[in-house]
């Protein structure tokens, strides 16, 4: 009965330990910054920023998941101000050590969307601070998360470009959406430094990329 008592204990004392250390995590937020680069945004993004905040720990079947609101503003040559959020549903884990070298064995399906890992960056130099040994995710097949206010933006994007007409605009589709993600133990949140979203319209990728601004 006494063992049973103390093993009661410290499953409770590891579930609260737990949920201790994901409640620190809930609020907190990074602030990015457009960059406009050619390879990572299309000219037509004139200026923009965007925030990650984890706003809640939503339990799931099998386990659970934290609730990244990614909000963003950017302005859009021709067509103004564009606003919006996405929700991304990332893995509790990811704050786990164990977490990166899963990720490189196998994709990581959440409920709304799935990370797969890409690869490593020797180093990025972002904010006149050097981050070594940086890894690289692709963020795809995200589902129920307003993606498609992206999609509207992307199609502007190829409206300019010349590839689609206004006439067709709204029947015109935007293919293979994803984020790629370059990240650091060192950065906030998830420890994301740079975002870079991008799409497919008539076969030709538009892009819209973000960096962390310094906190």
């Amino acid at each position: 009965m006494k063992n049973t008592l103390v093993l009661v204990f410290m499953s409770f004392l590891a579930f609260t330990g737990t949920s201790i250390a994901s409640e620190n995590h809930l609020g907190k937020r990074a602030d990015f910054t457009l960059i406009k680069e050619k390879e990572r945004t299309n000219y037509m993004i004139q200026s923009g920023k965007s925030l990650l905040k984890i706003v809640d720990l939503k339990e799931t079947q099998d386990s659970s998941e934290y609730l990244v609101h990614w909000d963003y503003n950017v302005l859009v040559k021709w067509a103004g101000r564009r606003t919006g959020t996405i929700r991304l549903m990332m893995p509790s884990n990811i704050f786990n050590e164990s977490f990166w070298s899963n990720l490189q064995d196998e994709p990581i399906q959440t409920s709304n969307l799935r990370m797969t890992y890409l690869g490593n960056k020797s180093s990025v130099i972002l904010n006149n601070e050097t981050y070594k040994n940086c890894n690289v995710i692709k963020i795809d097949d995200v589902k129920n998360s307003n993606i498609h206010a992206i999609k509207e933006i992307l199609k502007l994007k190829a409206l300019e470009l010349g590839l689609i007409d206004q006439n067709y605009l709204r029947e015109e589709k935007v293919e293979n959406i994803e984020i790629e993600a370059v990240t650091h133990k060192d950065a906030p949140v998830m420890g994301v430094l740079q975002w870079t979203i991008q799409g497919e319209v008539k076969g030709y990728s538009i892009k819209m990329g973000f960096d962390l601004i310094e906190g």
